[in-house]
């Protein structure tokens, strides 16, 4: 339990990932990837994929780190195509 924090290079690898076409409540544009991606570092993140078709994303494929702006003023770490 004994955690801290440590800087990460914002590369990573698809682990996992699915498309959702349904969304689980109003207001959320569909479709939308939903991904696990393994840091370089090695911890695992659940994000979002963007900036690619929905349909194009792979296992393994190289993903960096995007920041995607919330209404409050704090930003969501997602991640894009590092190609």
């Amino acid at each position: 339990m004994d955690l801290d924090f440590t800087d990460v290079s914002g590369q990573g690898t698809i682990d996992s990932h699915t498309l959702v076409h349904c969304a689980p409540r109003p207001g959320l544009e569909t479709p939308y990837v939903v991904a696990r991606v393994r840091l370089a570092e090695g911890p695992l993140l659940l994000t979002n994929l963007v900036d690619a078709d929905p349909d194009s994303w792979r296992c393994d494929a190289p993903v960096k780190v995007a920041w995607r702006a919330l209404p409050d003023g704090r930003h969501l770490p997602v991640f894009a195509p590092s190609n």
